[in-house]
């Protein structure tokens, strides 16, 4: 116990110190010197601005879960590098014309996507599949007919049995599917690396649609960091189109840049950044990837930030920690993004970003594990409390985020969070509101 107690002092004084010095970028460098640092960039080979430490497209916009199935046995994973890989033997695999199926009963549609052998992404959203093709550079075409769809999946499939892909959107009880050429023994090697936590889990269509629960409980690590303020200038160089041009006003309480129609406030005493751009365009083309826009240049400067969900014209992005998402009541470790459109049918928008200047950089060493009741006696019991699961659309472990107080210590504490009516919540806070409710009636 010494050698922890020793290693928890260090970690403190190493957050005191860079607590320190973060207070000193934001509080003490010159006006001008802050407002005018450039962006670490460096020129191509055609004389362009390229920026450095960008997160992929791919990185970003990773499914949540990967689902092996084998004689519908089925076991998940989160494994990032995992789930990235077998996406790049997808995208790199050709797929014929696809063909689209609705389905007017749950127990047709479920007959026909359920697979037995194969595997399965999970996003836990719903994602538009024509602008899913660019994120993950797939090869599939869809003709003039589907794309007046405007069709939407929340799930892709591939059954090794039919040799096809499946996007399957459960809220509308649809399928589109295609033949495609899977390298099959690579993606075998791929699922059969060592080093990957594999949990078995049950297709339970009979209490949430394409959804694999867990039977028993689950063993989760309790982690612990230092959490650290961003300087301003990160988001700055990140958010505003040509940071270097930003101004910087202290005519006001809070920090203020503005450049043109861009404007973003720096809440100190709250840690909290807003930016707004009220002249945006091309969002038609792809809102996803003009969202990635923004938060590409931060980097690994705000930990490992992943697309988590969109309702309507409203993307939310936040840190994940061994390919689970980090949620805080004070929204520590969230990118939210919403776009709002102008003119209709002209492609002229708005967008408000907020993100908190908290995050968490420094590991601590830490074997603790919780133990975790299996996400199907919640939901079982969360139904005996009044909780409709047909406004449930996903639950997934997610780590909340718990400040120790008077330390820069987080403890980030496993949790089931269940999405409910498009929002997530913990499972203590989803029970508290519907026990309230109940005593409202």
């Amino acid at each position: 116990m010494k050698w922890q107690r020793m290693i928890l002092r260090i970690a403190l004084c190493l957050s005191i110190v860079t607590s320190f010095y973060l207070s000193y970028l934001i509080w003490l460098n010159p006006t001008k010197t802050v407002a005018t640092t450039p962006i670490a960039s460096e020129t191509n080979t055609q004389g362009e601005m390229t920026t450095k430490n960008f997160r992929s497209l791919t990185d970003v916009f990773l499914p949540l879960q990967l689902v092996s199935v084998t004689d519908s046995q089925a076991n998940e994973t989160n494994s990032e590098q995992l789930i990235k890989s077998v996406l790049s033997e997808i995208g790199s695999s050709e797929m014929e014309q696809p063909k689209w199926t609705s389905y007017e009963s749950a127990d047709a549609f479920i007959e026909k996507t359920t697979i037995k052998n194969g595997f399965d992404f999970i996003f836990m959203n719903r994602i538009s599949l024509n602008e899913a093709i660019d994120l993950f550079d797939l090869k599939l075409d869809l003709d003039a007919q589907l794309l007046d769809k405007e069709l939407m999946f929340d799930q892709m499939s591939y059954n090794s049995e039919t040799k096809t892909i499946h996007f399957v959107d459960a809220a509308k009880k649809s399928d589109l599917s295609a033949n495609v050429t899977v390298d099959e023994s690579e993606i075998a090697t791929i699922l059969k690396q060592e080093k990957v936590n594999w949990q078995r889990v049950t297709f339970t269509p009979e209490l949430l649609l394409q959804h694999y629960l867990v039977d028993q409980p689950v063993q989760m690590k309790l982690y612990s960091y230092i959490s650290t303020v961003q300087p301003y200038s990160v988001f700055r160089d990140s958010f505003f189109h040509t940071p270097q041009e930003a101004t910087l006003s202290d005519d006001t309480n809070d920090l203020m840049l503005t450049d043109q129609s861009e404007v973003m406030t720096v809440q100190l005493d709250n840690r909290l950044v807003e930016y707004r751009d009220t002249d945006i365009t091309g969002i038609h083309d792809n809102l996803y990837v003009k969202s990635y826009d923004y938060i590409r240049n931060l980097g690994m400067n705000y930990g490992n930030l992943r697309f988590l969900d969109r309702y309507e014209n409203t993307l939310n992005y936040r840190i994940f920690v061994e390919g689970f998402p980090v949620f805080s009541n004070q929204n520590d470790g969230l990118v939210s993004m919403q776009f709002t459109e102008k003119a209709q049918n002209q492609d002229e928008w708005s967008v408000k970003i907020a993100a908190s200047l908290n995050t968490i950089q420094i590991p601590i060493p830490s074997d603790k594990l919780i133990e975790l009741p299996s996400n199907k006696s919640v939901l079982l019991d969360l139904q005996a409390q009044g909780l409709d699961l047909s406004r449930v659309s996903a639950i997934m472990v997610g780590y909340e985020w718990s400040d120790i107080k008077d330390t820069n210590v987080v403890d980030l504490v496993p949790t089931w969070y269940i999405k409910y009516d498009h929002t997530w919540q913990s499972q203590d806070a989803l029970s508290q509101q519907l026990q309230q409710s109940a005593g409202e009636h």
